[in-house]
């Protein structure tokens, strides 16, 4: 006996699986001496908490994917022990979901930023699925959004729409994060979330409305040789 439903579901469940583990999330960290990849890369958290490798920070940072296509980077708590700047890079690399035209929607927020720091959030999407080659210019597809925010502040957000990318095969998803400080002990939380959304074929509804037209055409000349 066979059971063809059953198989399928089976099968679209063990793709879903083997896709989720596929995809790998790394945190770099540059705090002057280039970018250097902490904590341990995984298929769905990676996290460091410590000092920076020149040590002039005190960085906790953490970045997860939501399936099927939501990155966050969470909790990036950084502390200056003097003045610099910090960036953090947050990548989720070998993302599937979702293929063909897709648009993404980012949202950017920080709260606690003490003092005259400043948190600029940037956000890319990259075909090539690397790993923190946001700021790679040869991009064309540029950033997804991005914005920057003064202290002092309790709290402050903001939310950007990309246009729409014709997705095909693996890629990755970069969030950058780059902190600058005055001096010792001002501090700053920051957060950018990333949620790529399917987005409408140009010219999808035409065939259905060459339908419908054509069937209303067919019932009206039904309805006159009934008349007749």
């Amino acid at each position: 006996m066979r059971f063809p439903g059953l198989v399928a579901a089976v099968a679209a469940t063990a793709f879903s699986i083997t896709a989720a583990n596929a995809t790998l999330i790394t945190v770099g960290v540059d705090d002057g001496s280039g970018i250097q990849t902490v904590g341990i890369p995984g298929p769905t958290l990676s996290g460091f908490i410590g000092p920076s490798p020149n040590g002039n920070w005190i960085v906790q940072v953490t970045g997860s994917l939501t399936p099927p296509s939501t990155v966050n980077g969470n909790t990036i708590d950084t502390t200056a022990l003097g003045a610099g700047t910090l960036t953090v890079y947050v990548t989720a690399s070998d993302l599937l979901t979702p293929q063909g035209l897709a648009q993404f929607f980012s949202g950017f927020a920080v709260s606690g930023v003490s003092g005259g720091m400043t948190v600029n959030e940037q956000a890319y999407y990259d075909p090539g699925n690397g790993t923190f080659l946001a700021l790679n210019t040869a991009n064309p597809l540029g950033p997804l959004g991005g914005v920057t925010f003064n202290g002092p502040s309790l709290a402050a957000s903001q939310n950007a729409a990309s246009g729409a990318f014709n997705i095909s095969g693996l890629y990755s998803i970069t969030e950058v994060f780059t902190i600058t400080a005055d001096g010792a002990g001002e501090s700053a939380n920051a957060n950018i979330t990333v949620t790529a959304v399917p987005g409408p074929i140009v010219g999808a509804g035409l065939p259905g409305l060459v339908m419908a037209c054509g069937g209303l055409i067919g019932l009206a000349r039904r309805r006159r040789k009934q008349q007749v």
